[in-house]
């Protein structure tokens, strides 16, 4: 497949995504081996024990519990496959590498947005070569900041904290606003383009889609 804007094709890669636990085989071996060891390190069923080498220390069989746990937890993570541009770095994402790669929240609000967009982009889907639709994503990444900074204080009175905190957020919203890009998605097939790091930025756990307020609303103030 070609990159949507026709510079290169497109190469193909599997990626795991930490933040979503999954079940997998390879994950599934390594908390069965983890928690079969540490059984018989501490329950110590004579059967198996008289069998164990003696001239092995105890510590070895910690490090291969602990090597395997690890295994397990690296491994039982939610995988999804995803279609890269060599050149532009951009990256095509079809309906499941979605699911797999964001939180149900940021998911549905993208979803959303697409179903809602009447502009029609100038580039083609690269899976059923539709027009995709321009998306225009408006989030808040500023959560988690302002939150470390508001702890980041100490121990000092309450009601100036409060105080603190609500105008340093309306000041950061007031003269920043909220951050803003453009992605393409299709409404045929549901693949979604994003242009080199915009995939990065919104699948952050503090980079909450937010309603844009419309001009109506803005005029009525």
């Amino acid at each position: 497949m070609w990159c949507p804007k026709r510079c290169d094709l497109l190469s193909f890669e599997t990626r795991r995504n930490v933040k979503k636990p999954a079940v997998t085989p390879v994950g599934t071996f390594g908390y069965v081996v983890a928690l079969s060891m540490l059984y018989v390190i501490v329950i110590q069923p004579p059967n198996i024990v008289d069998k164990l080498p003696s001239s092995i220390p105890m510590e070895f069989y910690w490090i291969i519990i602990m090597l395997f746990g690890v295994l397990g937890v690296k491994m039982s993570t939610a995988t999804f496959e995803l279609h890269v541009c060599p050149t532009c770095k951009g990256v095509l994402l079809d309906s499941n590498a979605i699911e797999q790669k964001f939180l149900d929240k940021t998911r549905i609000g993208i979803i959303k947005l697409l179903n809602e967009s009447t502009e029609q982009s100038e580039l083609q889907c690269s899976s059923c070569t539709d027009y995709m639709h321009v998306i225009k994503i408006t989030y808040d990444d500023h959560t988690e900041r302002v939150h470390n900074t508001s702890h980041s204080r100490g121990h000092r009175n309450i009601l100036l904290d409060i105080v603190l905190e609500e105008v340093a957020d309306v000041v950061e919203k007031g003269l920043f606003g909220y951050s803003k890009m453009k992605i393409e998605g299709c409404k045929k097939c549901s693949s979604f383009w994003f242009d080199k790091g915009e995939m990065s930025v919104i699948s952050r756990p503090e980079s909450q889609l937010v309603d844009e307020p419309s001009s109506s609303e803005d005029s009525g103030k």
